[in-house]
């Protein structure tokens, strides 16, 4: 977020391009698995493949009843805030689902608020120019963070708008995607793709 509380995009959402181009909109939730899978089927199949021609966007949303994959939204936000890089968004995805289990309900179930916000707070540390004493002092500052939990409503807001009800979903020009499956690679989306590029 900038310094006049504006949305900065690039909190929220990794883009590959901003030449005019073909969008496919990637939205994920943090805390599910299925998401898991497509972004590390899609994060770089389709930027490799298509190029300029495709501008390819993760979005991070979080689902109503996953209380973890909210935090974990703040989470990304200070962590890229922190470490003043647009590369540590998507990193900081990687790393989140490489250590899924840790934010899950079985691991979460007798954790209190405080220490959900830890444990996320414990994987944002792992990037690189993100330390616990700076990710602290954004998410415990002087509005207790406030400002990174108003934008992750925003981004949720803005996830049901475009008809997100579930993740994940795909947005291709516009359209939501009906009757996706989260294993799908390249070759099956190159057929929803190529059409909108003839």
């Amino acid at each position: 977020m900038s310094d006049d509380g504006k949305a900065n995009l690039f909190l929220h959402s990794y883009s590959t391009t901003h030449e005019p181009a073909v969008k496919f909109e990637l939205f994920i939730d943090l805390q599910c698995p299925y998401s898991k899978v497509a972004f590390n089927n899609l994060k770089d199949s389709i930027p490799k493949h298509y190029g300029k021609k495709v501008d390819f966007s993760i979005t991070v949303t979080a689902l109503g009843f996953h209380y973890q994959a909210f935090e974990a939204l703040v989470g990304g936000m200070i962590a890229q805030k922190v470490s003043g890089k647009r590369s540590t968004f998507l990193d900081y995805i990687s790393t989140v689902f490489e250590h899924q289990e840790s934010i899950m309900n079985a691991a979460c179930t007798d954790k209190n608020p405080a220490q959900i916000k830890q444990a996320v707070a414990d994987l944002a540390c792992n990037l690189d120019g993100v330390t616990q004493e700076a990710y602290t002092a954004e998410r415990n500052g002087e509005d207790g963070g406030w400002k990174y939990v108003v934008q992750a409503n925003r981004m949720c807001k803005y996830a049901q708008g475009r008809g997100v009800g579930s993740t994940p979903s795909m947005i291709v020009d516009g359209f939501l995607v009906p009757n996706t499956e989260s294993k799908w690679g390249l070759e099956e989306w190159k057929a929803k793709i190529d059409p909108f590029l003839a």
